[in-house]
């Protein structure tokens, strides 16, 4: 996802917001984490969901294609995304950071809308 949708949003926000959105998602999914469940993680998948959620914010009719043939906009993929953390936070999985993703994702939804009255 970084690889893909990094360089949208970095074209959109500028290297210094981007690399900002990166490193607060990651921290506050993390300590999210660890607050939640008492466990670290391992990774930046908080912080590309913040990047993910600010991208969908600023452009959320986005085309992409879902597994490579399925015409989707990214709002589409983003609310999925989000529907599957939540589905597996509910039922109780730990091997995977769920609400880290959830709490990125809040993050850079909540930048990308401060952002988008700037632009």
């Amino acid at each position: 996802m970084l690889f893909f949708f990094g360089p949208e949003l970095e074209s959109i926000i500028g290297s210094r917001r981007f690399a900002l959105l990166f490193i607060v998602a990651g921290v506050f999914a993390g300590v999210g984490q660890i607050l939640m469940f008492g466990s670290g993680v391992i990774g930046a998948s908080g912080a590309i969901m913040g990047i993910f959620g600010c991208l969908t914010v600023l452009n959320p009719r986005m085309r992409v294609y879902l597994f490579l043939v399925i015409p989707l906009e990214l709002w589409m993929i983003t609310l999925l995304y989000a529907w599957y953390d939540i589905f597996y936070l509910e039922i109780g999985t730990t091997e995977v950071a769920h609400i880290a993703h959830l709490i990125g994702l809040g993050i850079g939804a909540g930048y990308g809308y401060r952002l988008r009255k700037s632009f």
